[in-house]
């Protein structure tokens, strides 16, 4: 599978296949854990994400999803913030 999932969208930088990885594992436990209620769910998708060993190299598992949540943001338009009091 190739590296870049997405294809330059006007001059942009792209998502790599492990950042696609982290946003899927990351909205599977938001939706486990929000809609279904599952607390046991929280905080499961570094430790079991399969590139776990490169995101802790790279910016630490959670800043490697902060870092893909902006990247996303950046490429699609749409205003994403982690952090709480943020508005759309």
């Amino acid at each position: 599978m190739s590296d870049n999932i997405l294809e330059q969208l006007n001059g942009q930088e792209s998502l790599t296949e492990m950042e696609l990885y982290c946003i899927a594992k990351h909205t599977v436990e938001l939706v486990k854990v929000v809609f279904h209620e599952e607390e046991d769910m929280r905080h499961v998708s570094c430790k079991t994400c399969k590139y776990a060993d490169d995101c802790i190299e790279m910016y630490g598992c959670l800043g490697t999803f902060h870092h893909t949540i902006n990247k996303l943001s950046q490429i699609t338009g749409v205003n994403i913030s982690l952090f709480k009091g943020f508005k759309i």
